[in-house]
């Protein structure tokens, strides 16, 4: 697994800093997630979570043209996920939903693709049953997904 050969130094020191990580793991990244990349999206993730729920059972839901729901914790969340993946994957493209947002790779063919509320409707309503959704796919293969609910703290 190339994060375990880039756990230590040449000198066989371990790697200390976030920026000693961030640059090890730019040199084994591909089409994988790395341990460094699940630790990152759970806290992405949950903070985006935590955005959210400052917004929920508090907003008033609009129509879109294709006739779905979007409250300001959509555009909020999304904004947010939207920030920290460009700074963290700045070479990734992102698809999410709302605003139509996509943008393609600076290089390599990697897509994050953004549900910032999956199940607005039931947000917009206050039932506690939606969450945060973020995948990573190439144009042939998913790499990985994560669902949180922050209603419940659960992360999938």
């Amino acid at each position: 697994m190339p994060f375990l050969a880039c756990s230590t130094s040449a000198n066989g020191t371990p790697l200390r800093s976030v920026p000693d990580y961030k640059r090890c793991v730019r040199i084994f990244r591909n089409n994988v997630l790395l341990m460094y990349d699940i630790r990152l999206m759970q806290e992405l993730i949950t903070s985006a979570g935590k955005l959210a729920l400052t917004y929920f059972r508090k907003v008033t839901p609009t129509w879109k043209d294709n006739q779905t729901y979007v409250t300001d914790a959509d555009i909020a969340v999304q904004e947010y996920l939207k920030k920290e993946l460009e700074t963290h994957f700045p070479d990734d493209g992102m698809i999410a939903e709302e605003q139509d947002l996509s943008s393609p790779p600076r290089s390599g063919n990697r897509y994050w693709v953004i549900d910032p509320i999956d199940g607005t409707a039931s947000f917009a309503r206050g039932f506690p049953i939606w969450g945060i959704a973020i995948g990573l796919v190439t144009p042939v293969e998913a790499i990985g997904g994560f669902f949180y609910l922050p209603p419940t703290d659960d992360l999938y």
